[in-house]
């Protein structure tokens, strides 16, 4: 897996810091944050709104139970592609996230964020980034 430069990306989310290319893109994921989006589908099942059609159709899959998602090397099937992909990793041993701080590399996303956080590095990782510009 490539890793995304934040040239490529260069608008922060100063919510979760997601980065994203362009500035209007940045602003629609932010709306979601404030809940300024509108809303324009709502689940029969649950009344939860979705502004976009396509998480309404992802979230349908929770009621349903459809796992369209299976893992080639286990069987194991999966509701979304993101949580398919990471577990495909588990298998093939990719690492893509590392902390810039010690090194520890890790499957996911989530898990260098709880190492960070455990460690105390996540504050050292931003002030040496800091230091670098």
């Amino acid at each position: 897996m490539r890793t995304v430069s934040k040239r490529e990306r260069p608008f922060a989310c100063s919510f979760c810091h997601k980065f994203f290319k362009t500035k209007a893109a940045l602003k629609t994921h932010e709306m979601n944050h404030l809940g300024t989006t509108p809303q324009r589908f709502k689940c029969e099942t649950c009344n939860k709104p979705f502004s976009l059609k396509a998480h309404y159709e992802v979230h349908k899959r929770t009621h349903t139970g459809e796992k369209p998602f299976s893992c080639h090397f286990c069987g194991k099937c999966f509701n979304y592609r993101g949580t398919w992909r990471i577990h495909l990793r588990m298998h093939t041993g990719e690492t893509p996230y590392s902390c810039p701080v010690c090194g520890n590399r890790y499957h996911d996303k989530s898990s260098l964020n709880k190492h960070q956080k455990k460690k105390g590095h996540l504050g050292v990782a931003v002030k040496q980034e800091k230091l670098l510009l």
